[in-house]
């Protein structure tokens, strides 16, 4: 009817997981901000707020608007404007399943291989894995194909191989199928039993959508465009919104006109003509990549140019992004946005690319390389559009090769790429043409060099060209974004190189094999004995919740009347305030208050061991990002805009943004350690070596950024927070309210993600919404954005160190002297302790007893450092490992040998006394066999000889980590409830995180109690249960809470005693009501208290050894894990489902420390950031952890048989040893055997095999490191 036309005038249309949604949102708002937010559907997660993550995927259904057929898509939600699904269906991960009805096949084979740890991840790989399956071909999916559907996803927790496994479960090209741990059948997947998606999509005519803040136009046709473009030239073209999206969301940017071209019928067009590929500006790069790849199967094989063209169009565009941004994005979206290292420019210059740019009254054309004028400008007046790209085919006889680098092989944007296409007559080129993108603000062309070799024998003047072309494409740091000016200026030339080999030498510049979805993991025996839980693999007790978005996290905490806050952050890293104005700030409807300093009821400070860290600034500001104040409103988004009025003024001064300026301006933190054992005589030692290396920091990259959620009960005040320390927060919180503890409660019933990085710094959020609660008496929250979170929330510790070390001439270690420097930052947090820890570790796993170990910290003007998974322990065994192969080296052995000869056997000590049991040597015995060490070593030396440009690299590392808290903290506690109907209640302190301890102390106690696990419920960790809790880290939480819950099931079972001895065939529940009627109380708090062994600071070690083997290309720096064999040595496992997953999720944060992640500050080796201080490189588009792509091709995994000796160690609970944290010392074995394949480079070239490189082993380090001919004349071209 015409009345409910003009009601839903204007309104935005579309439909939720089967519902009708009709809304009057801005249309500019996000989608995934009104399926939280209004919709209040929670599992979609909200992970990094720029498309990198994939945590935030939905499916999007709709109608093509040429086939008229249902098409879907796998989206990110977090950049996609809710009015680009006019006409649409979304569905979310809870509607394709749930556990009160019924889990989809995806959601159950994710639970079923624990390719879910603390679940945050999960439901965005489960729609990205679904979208895969939705478009899988009619005679099923392919492995290859699957894994391309979550290349958009990041998963912190597994190491990513239970993901891969899930996958192969659907494709048909899989021979061996993977089998759950748990030995379960799996039901097979039937797609006729998915939900029917795109019955209520519909093709919109012409729309306009306003708010008072912006006007969005959806016009259906060009002629429509062109004119509201004419009529408004300064409004905003968006299309995908990939790009838009991310300041529209993170930065609050308001655009007053918008213009959609997603309806615009002609411009989704893609044609295939004699002359070449026509493709409208509105069509997805999926899109383009699907068609060329279906156009491709029709062309007769005689048209090898139209099929080259296409075949370089395929591979090329596949690397644009991960699946979601490219299933939403657009090719002519991708050039307007204009990045030198766009993929699309760099390969249409060298194609020769025409951009079509239509006016209301006029068309024109040009070149890619002519529209594209420098960063983020392009060649389009403000009335003009730009409505297809004109791609020609190749010409005869035409080659061409498309060259990448970039940190991470998946999703990740290109360092240097390069398009290069060529024609040979007779031996000589006829026609040359070399674009490269990362070099300028543009795409460069080498016209010189293809100038100088027109017309000659490629092989006869290749090295003149490469001299010219090394001279012609040429950068320095302070010219272009990025800086690695060296490397980009021999990525160049490396290109280059290649090209002539592929025309010239094809076999010798072979590709490394791709990636392949293999992985396996070793056979272990699972103790599954009558009533006994503990050794069983049970999924993790919240998988199913976790699958289907169900779980709660404290960033879905939604209250009545919540409130939103945001920080006013300091734009310096030093500096005096002089003014804060806040005053247009207040003046904004929906502002409800802003905090200062002097809104702070109570102490302005905080910090669990020092006292020196600050909420607001008061007076002056130490790092860029300090908190200077905190705006509430009533969203998220009108406290990010108030933040932003907020007018700060400060005048800046230089700040200290660096280890090495700290060190030169002598700025440390508390007091020097000073360490020597035994007598350090280098004088009785035949052999000293010296050296310096440097270990980069680490983010810790958990999924759930830090948040916080409070409100006040009548005085009380009720705190959830994301944090691995609730009893901190607690006592911080009244602190700073000025109120008593016992006033204040904390909770939390799950992280996503920790890894130690919310042991403290997030405890900020946590009080500023607590004050802001009192104050407003309503809901408070805030979460950080993934950028702001990165920058100030710290990480690992950069680490600077000496060391000299003395030798027999056998290789005996005699000696050490070790000068550590570890940066703070701005205050102390836990770094003293990790400096502590440090010292107690500077053997590895090695016997030596004479060593002098000094250590400080420096105080910078940067964010505070923090604990982090390993908290110094596996520092310093990098460190060591270091300086053994650097001794290894020296004394020309092989390292295995000087480590094997070194290494701690059964009865030795350490340097501070800790003695050592036998399972270092069994691990050690037992991965040089698993590994087939000598026969593999021999392999890869065959390799490397046969090949010039790819080498390998094999080690083998041993790993020996102290598991302990202080004394004081190994203690904890467990109550208990148990009810009528013989079901558990339990409530720890400990911290669930993904690490399995919830489901390890059910276990517990189910064994204990006698009782099936699923009779036992496990609830939020909270304060007012269990006060006082030590934080859950160190590896520790098994032992403590374990133990609690297991003297607590003793003193139930005790008191149960007397009525099983009476009724031995009663029920567990009939037992309980029998003691019930007695009086026997059914509630018990257990406690536990560990002690240390004598003379040791550890309970015990955990003990490992990896065997690792990577392949590098030593003309770009890339690398890859061929196999890795892992032994760990964890006692009696109380869940090996579990455990497994925390080695192989260690493994790969080791090895991501260690090689790819890279954090990069400004400072005097980046001139190119902006400011000093600040972290450039804020965000999963920029910081790298490693993708599924990145973990090993064979990946092998055994746990050693349970061995303990109380003779050194304090048995724990179940004979169970830590797990979580000793792993992380493995996967730094990538590095060791990237150093070696780069030896192995060096041999071959003739230079000295020994050189100092420090982690992160990144493409770039790799690649200078393979000195070559190429690398001198980069250096030296100009």
């Amino acid at each position: 009817s015409s009345v409910a036309q003009d009601k839903m005038k204007g309104s935005i249309q579309f439909t939720l997981n089967g519902k009708e949604v009709i809304t009057h949102q801005r249309p500019d708002e996000m989608l995934i901000d009104y399926i939280r937010d209004e919709a209040k559907l929670k599992g979609t997660k909200n992970g990094c707020g720029e498309g990198s993550c994939g945590s935030c995927t939905v499916l999007l259904s709709s109608i093509d608007p040429l086939t008229k057929n249902v098409t879907h898509r796998s989206i990110v939600s977090c950049t996609t404007p809710i009015a680009n699904v006019n006409g649409k269906e979304v569905t979310t991960i809870e509607g394709i399943g749930s556990t009160k009805d019924h889990l989809h096949a995806i959601q159950d084979r994710f639970a079923q291989f624990g390719a879910t740890q603390c679940g945050f991840c999960t439901p965005g790989y489960i729609m990205a894995m679904y979208g895969g399956l939705k478009n899988a071909p009619k005679d099923g999916v392919k492995i290859d194909g699957l894994l391309e559907s979550i290349d958009g996803n990041l998963c912190r927790c597994t190491g990513y191989r239970p993901i891969v496994e899930a996958c192969k479960t659907f494709c048909v090209d899989i021979e061996d199928m993977p089998i759950p741990p748990t030995r379960s059948k799996l039901d097979p997947y039937d797609p006729s039993s998915d939900p029917c998606h795109g019955k209520s999509c519909h093709v919109p005519d012409s729309l306009v959508f306003e708010s008072p803040e912006t006007t969005w136009h959806v016009p259906s046709d060009l002629a429509s465009l062109l004119r509201l473009k004419s009529e408004y030239p300064d409004a905003k073209i968006i299309a995908g919104g990939t790009s838009a999206g991310i300041e529209m969301r993170l930065e609050a940017k308001t655009h007053p006109i918008v213009i959609s071209t997603i309806s615009v019928v002609d411009l989704q067009r893609i044609d295939f003509s004699s002359k070449g590929i026509r493709i409208g500006s509105a069509a997805t790069i999926q899109n383009v990549i699907s068609q060329c790849q279906q156009h491709l199967s029709t062309i007769p094989s005689d048209q090898t140019s139209q099929s080259r063209t296409l075949h370089r169009m395929i591979d090329s565009l596949k690397h644009v992004g991960g699946t979601q941004i490219k299933n939403a994005g657009t090719i002519v979206g991708n050039i307007v946005n204009g990045s030198s290292t766009s993929d699309v420019i760099t390969l249409f210059s060298a194609l020769d690319v025409q951009v079509e740019i239509c006016h209301v009254s006029s068309t024109r054309t040009c070149l890619v390389q002519d529209f594209f004028v420098g960063h983020q400008k392009v060649d389009l007046k403000p009335t003009e559009v730009v409505t297809a790209v004109e791609i020609p085919w190749l010409r005869d006889g035409e080659l061409t090769e498309y060259y990448k680098q970039s940190r991470r092989r998946l999703a990740d944007t290109a360092i240097v790429n390069s398009c290069m296409r060529i024609k040979i007559i007779d031996g000589r080129i006829e026609f040359l043409k070399m674009a490269f993108g990362g070099m300028a603000s543009t795409v460069v062309e080498a016209k010189k060099t293809a100038a100088f070799l027109a017309g000659k024998n490629f092989a006869e003047n290749f090295s003149e060209a490469l001299k010219i072309l090394g001279s012609e494409i040429y950068v320095q740091d302070d010219h272009v974004f990025g800086g690695k000016s060296h490397f980009r200026n021999t990525l160049v030339l490396s290109f280059f190189k290649k090209f002539y080999l592929s025309l010239t030498d094809p076999a010798a510049n072979p590709a490394a094999d791709p990636f392949p979805a293999v992985s396996g993991r070793s056979e272990i025996e699972v103790n599954n004995w009558v009533n006994r839980e503990v050794g069983i693999p049970v999924p993790h007790i919240s998988a199913k919740k976790q699958t289907t978005g169900e779980a709660i996290f404290t960033t879905d905490i939604d209250l009545r009347d919540q409130v939103y806050g945001e920080f006013i952050k300091s734009p310096v890293s030093k500096g005096k305030i002089i003014k804060v104005d806040i005053s247009e700030a207040v003046k904004m409807s929906g502002v409800l208050t802003v905090l200062t300093v002097d809104d702070v009821p109570g102490t302005n400070t905080w910090g669990e061991q020092t006292q020196d860290d600050i909420l607001f600034a008061d007076g002056q500001v130490c790092y860029v990002g300090q908190p200077i104040g905190f705006v509430v409103a009533t969203s998220q988004r009108l406290a990010l805009e108030a933040s932003k009025k907020v007018i700060v003024e400060i005048k800046e001064e230089r700040g200290l943004v660096s280890l090495d300026e700290a060190l030169k301006q002598k700025s440390f933190l508390g007091s020097e350690l000073n360490s020597t054992y035994g007598n350090v005589d280098f004088e009785k030692c035949d052999h000293v070596i010296e050296g310096e290396a440097r270990i980069g920091g680490q983010e810790h990259f958990y999924l759930e950024p830090q948040t916080s959620v409070a409100y006040f009960e009548e005085d009380h005040a009720i705190v959830y927070s994301g944090t691995q320390n609730p009893s901190y927060v607690q006592l911080a919180v009244a602190e700073s309210l000025g109120i008593p503890a016992n006033r204040v409660s904390c909770k939390i019933s799950r992280l996503g993600g920790g890894f130690g990085g919310k042991e403290s710094r997030g405890i900020p959020i946590a009080i500023a919404c607590a004050i802001a609660a009192q104050k407003l008496n309503r809901p408070v929250a805030h979460a950080w954005p993934r950028q702001y979170d990165m920058l100030i929330s710290g990480g690992r510790h950069p680490i600077k160190m000496r060391y000299k070390i003395g030798l027999t001439k056998d290789g005996l270690l005699k000696c050490a002297d070790l000068d550590v420097t570890a940066d703070a930052g701005y205050s102390t947090d836990c770094s003293q302790a990790i400096l502590q820890k440090m010292n107690n570790s500077c053997d590895g796993s090695y016997n030596i007893q004479n060593i002098k170990i000094t250590g400080r910290l420096t105080k910078t003007n940067l964010p505070s450092n923090t604990p982090f998974r390993g908290f110094g322990g596996v520092e310093a065994h990098l460190m060591t490992e270091i300086w053994m192969e650097h001794a290894a080296s020296s004394l020309g052995i092989q390292v295995e040998k000087l480590r094997s000869f070194n290494l701690k056997n059964e009865g030795d000590r350490t340097y501070y006394g800790a003695g050592v049991t036998k399972q270092l040597r069994a691990a050690w015995e037992e991965c040089y066999k698993n590994s087939e060490f000598e026969k593999r070593r021999v392999e890869v030396s065959t390799f490397n000889l046969k090949n010039k440009i790819l080498k390998r690299g094999l080690t083998i590392m041993p790993a020996l980590y102290g598991v302990a808290f202080p004394n004081e903290m190994n203690q904890g506690a467990a109550l208990m409830n148990v009810y009528l109907d013989g079901t558990v209640l339990i409530s720890i302190g400990g911290v669930e995180m993904g690490q399995g301890l919830y489901t390890k102390v059910i276990q517990i106690a189910a064994t204990e109690l006698g009782i099936p696990v699923d009779r036992i419920t496990i609830r939020a960790t909270e304060t007012d249960k269990i006060g006082s809790a030590s934080t859950t880290s160190g590896s520790m939480g098994s032992d403590i809470y374990g133990g609690a819950i297991h003297n607590a099931c003793l003193e139930m079972n005790a008191k149960l005693l007397p009525y099983r001895r009476r009724h031995p065939s009663a029920s567990f529940a009939e037992i309980v009501r029998m003691a019930h009627s007695d009086r026997v109380p059914l509630n018990i708090m257990g406690s536990w208290a560990g002690d240390l062994p004598h003379g040791s600071p550890w309970r015990y070690f955990v003990a490992g050894c990896a065997a690792t083997e990577v392949i590098i290309d030593t003309m770009t720096g890339d690398h890859k894990i061929i196999r890795c064999d892992v032994v760990m040595d964890i006692g009696n496992s109380i869940n090996p489902y579990v455990d497994i997953g925390q080695i192989e999720g260690a493994f790969m944060q080791g090895a991501g420390w260690t090689s790819i992640e890279e954090l990069i500050w400004g400072d005097d080796d980046h001139p190119w950031v902006d400011v000093r201080g600040s972290l450039q490189n804020a965000g999963p588009g920029t910081y790298k952890i490693p993708s599924h792509d990145d973990i090993p091709t064979d990946w092998r995994i055994t746990l050693l048989k349970e061995d303990m000796n109380p003779k050194y160690e304090s048995i724990p609970i179940h004979r169970a040893k830590g797990v979580s944290e000793p792993p992380l010392l493995l996967g730094t074995s990538v590095f060791f055997a990237i150093k070696d394949a780069i030896k192995n480079a060096r041999s071959a070239q003739g230079i000295p095999e020994w050189i100092s490189l420090s982690p992160p082993l990144t493409c770039e380090s790799i690649r200078l490191a393979c000195e070559d001919d190429l690398v001198r004349l980069a250096h030296h071209a100009k």
